[in-house]
């Protein structure tokens, strides 16, 4: 499995996740057992580890891929007031802060084990976060990998000792392995929420993502900015994502991006991505879409992939030239390279193309179907354009895909269903495609519908037709105007 970059967006934890429970056999327990530690265990916090222990392990996150990015004098700072007070792992980290996550480990292991031996839990949590290779991008942690087994009995015995963040890492391994489901992980990590903590963290961001969060749970947004207010970038940027969403307040996008920019200010590079996109909205003039691009960069430079991703798009639209163009595509490759599909979706586009690139079929081919495959709705509607240019004849090659990703509701691979059914008048197929495109808003479908639908050189059944009008009748009451459109008389 390769090296995991820094991923700042929390909202895919839980699908990425690891092995539940707080006991010390190594085994897995069962998945009740897992839940019920997970619920009990002690939590200790001392002034002292709020004070030297929290700063510290915030620059361990930052300087080993598990959510934050931070500047080489923040991470200095950090190990520095660490020293200052005795703590060795803090003086050791000094050194390091000129690293790049990817390089940290080789050079820190030693003086980790070391640490971890004699009983640094903030050694030990480290060290298991690069033994198992534990990401916070999508991805999954790689059970055959090496030292995969050790950093889970790292976990484990943390998590038995009554550190609360092991114990949330061992939730997320054993969702990723199948030992508890990912409901059974996800209700273990928010009953965290009763005092707060990095468990109650991943359950909103996870709630978030998956749309599950009700805007009258207002202490959702209470517990996230208490996580915000110790000093968590993440869950700042979580913060501007619910005050966006309207979760326990009235939606305020600017209230959000301000939000937002201060959890990019101190680390949290996903933030930056979201600052940067509320931006580009807020009003596309130069001096803005100038700082929205600065803000992409710094989170590309920080291992955000969506960070890179975005910043070649930027650059497509803004290309002067081939070398933009071939930037653009080097920004793709990044994120790609870091399991962002979307990102697969552009360099496959541009490979097959030949935009800032050499053109290279096969391996767009390849990226999409990867892409199509793993669930990337777009990849598959992507995928039936480029199989159609090859094979225009013989739709049976590309349809399937066309059709796949309809039914994950990306329309224009409806319209596209509806377009191959009237070149090959196939009219009830027609009808099907531009109706489902219709329902999911997509202007054009709504057109072609009524057009089909009103000619009388078209053969479409009388049940057809029937549902037809009713699809056009149904958007038009929902304020769609191109499904308004006067129908000719038969």
């Amino acid at each position: 499995m390769k090296a995991s970059s820094i991923r700042l967006i929390l909202l895919t934890a839980l699908a990425m996740g690891t092995t539940g429970g707080c006991t010390t056999d190594p085994k897995p327990p069962a998945p009740e057992t897992a839940v019920q530690e997970a619920e009990t265990s002690p939590k200790p916090k001392t002034s002292d580890e709020i004070r030297v222990h929290e700063p510290l392990l915030r620059g361990m996150e930052g300087l080993f891929g598990q959510g934050i990015w931070l500047s080489t004098a923040q991470r200095q700072r950090y190990a520095q007031e660490a020293c200052d007070v005795g703590d060795s792992l803090g003086c050791e980290a000094k050194e390091w802060s000129e690293l790049k996550p990817g390089q940290a480990f080789a050079v820190a292991r030693g003086t980790l084990e070391a640490l971890c031996d004699q009983k640094h839990w903030i050694a030990c949590l480290t060290l298991g976060w690069s033994l198992t290779q534990l990401p916070l991008q999508p991805g999954s942690p790689d059970p055959e990998s090496v030292g995969f087994g050790a950093g889970k009995e790292i976990f484990a015995e943390l998590c038995a000792s009554g550190r609360q963040r092991a114990c949330d890492e061992r939730i997320r391994i054993q969702v990723a392995e199948g030992t508890i489901t990912q409901e059974q992980g996800l209700q273990a990590l928010c009953r965290q929420c009763v005092e707060g903590g990095f468990g109650c963290l991943l359950c909103i961001a996870e709630k978030v993502r998956a749309g599950r969060v009700e805007s009258t749970r207002g202490e959702w947004l209470q517990q996230t900015r208490a996580l915000c207010d110790g000093g968590d970038p993440r869950a700042c940027e979580l913060l501007g994502d619910l005050i966006e969403s309207g979760v326990g307040s009235i939606p305020n996008e600017e209230r959000a991006s301000d939000v937002w920019n201060e959890a990019c200010n101190e680390g949290a590079m996903g933030a930056c991505v979201k600052t940067a996109r509320w931006l580009a909205r807020a009003g596309a003039n130069e001096d803005r879409l100038g700082v929205a691009a600065s803000l992409l960069s710094r989170a590309c430079s920080g291992g955000e992939p969506s960070g890179c991703r975005e910043l070649g798009i930027y650059t497509v639209r803004t290309a002067r030239s081939e070398r933009d163009k071939a930037k653009a595509v080097a920004y793709f490759e990044l994120a790609c390279a870091s399991d962002d599909q979307a990102a697969c979706i552009h360099l496959a586009w541009s490979l097959w193309q030949g935009r800032g690139a050499p053109i290279q079929r096969n391996r767009a081919q390849n990226l999409l179907s990867r892409a199509c495959s793993g669930g990337e709705a777009m990849a598959c509607s992507y995928q039936g354009a480029m199989v159609r240019e090859d094979n225009p004849t013989e739709p049976s090659a590309y349809l399937p895909f066309f059709q796949k990703a309809c039914e994950q509701k990306v329309a224009s691979a409806c319209q596209q269903l509806g377009v191959e059914g009237r070149r090959f008048e196939r009219w009830e197929e027609a009808a099907a495609g531009f109706s489902a495109g219709c329902l999911l808003e997509d202007n054009a479908s709504c057109e072609a519908l009524s057009t089909l639908i009103g000619s009388k050189e078209l053969q479409l059944g009388g049940g057809s037709k029937t549902q037809a009008v009713g699809v056009l009748q149904r958007m038009c009451a929902q304020g769609i105007p191109s499904a308004c459109m006067k129908q000719s008389k038969e």
